[in-house]
């Protein structure tokens, strides 16, 4: 009798990651957190003096979106370079299937719209909650087209990469090491939310983290956040530059 070998049809499906790989410890953690706050707080410097010089307001919002992916990108594989040399793969590069594609795509457009008219809800009954929302959309809503277009693939594709890195790959990994799935993905899309400082975008950015993470803990993918994060982005950033 002649032995047969059968080969495993290998799945198009990505593995479901219960738990994400421990890629940083304490101290590279901490390398990473002072890197970042480092290059961030130097990048609002960059903010402060191109405000002083009275830089119109697309270049400001280029600048900071720019510095800001520096930041949030460059410290995590700068301290990966010098502390672990993890793959990207290790890091969350790996690919996902048309079916996880789809489902975020109709996860991010539902929560999108319940996001939406729950905060409209919110800044009209709460109308301090309003705080700062102005000043926010001069720096993103803008007349002349070449602008719009600008603005929008600057929240489209630099903001969805560097901050799904950060929070996803970096601060929910962490917390995920060390707490439970829900309760990590509640603390990280709190520190999400906090980040963006205006109170309605505090509540915006907690509601979306929330899927962002779901999506990384169940794909264990970046490219799947950072795809809804990106989706995201461009509808509300053009609905803003017509209706905002």
């Amino acid at each position: 009798m002649s032995d047969s070998i059968t080969n495993p049809v290998e799945s198009t499906e990505p593995m479901l990651v219960e738990r994400p790989l421990r890629l940083w410890n304490r101290w590279s953690a901490v390398a990473i957190m002072t890197l970042f706050i480092t290059m961030y707080v130097a990048s609002q410097i960059a903010v402060v003096v191109l405000l002083a010089a009275n830089a119109s307001i697309l270049t400001i919002t280029a600048v900071t979106v720019l510095t800001s992916t520096v930041a949030g990108i460059g410290s995590i594989l700068l301290a990966n370079a010098l502390l672990h040399k993890h793959s990207l793969r290790d890091l969350g590069f790996s690919s996902v299937s048309r079916r996880w594609l789809g489902l975020a795509t109709l996860l991010s457009i539902g929560v999108g719209v319940v996001r939406a008219i729950g905060l409209d809800w919110l800044s009209v009954t709460f109308p301090i909650l309003n705080a700062g929302s102005e000043t926010l959309s001069n720096m993103l809503v803008f007349d002349e087209p070449a602008a719009m277009i600008v603005s929008v693939l600057l929240i489209s594709t630099l903001v969805p990469l560097w901050e799904e890195i950060f929070f996803r790959g970096f601060i929910h990994n962490v917390l995920r090491n060390r707490l439970g799935m829900w309760a990590a993905i509640l603390v990280s899309s709190l520190l999400f939310g906090i980040f963006h400082f205006i109170p309605l975008q505090i509540i915006g950015a907690f509601t979306l983290g929330i899927l962002l993470a779901w999506l990384y803990e169940k794909s264990g993918s970046l490219w799947l956040p950072i795809f809804a994060h990106a989706l995201n982005n461009v509808v509300f950033g053009t609905i803003a530059q017509f209706f905002g």
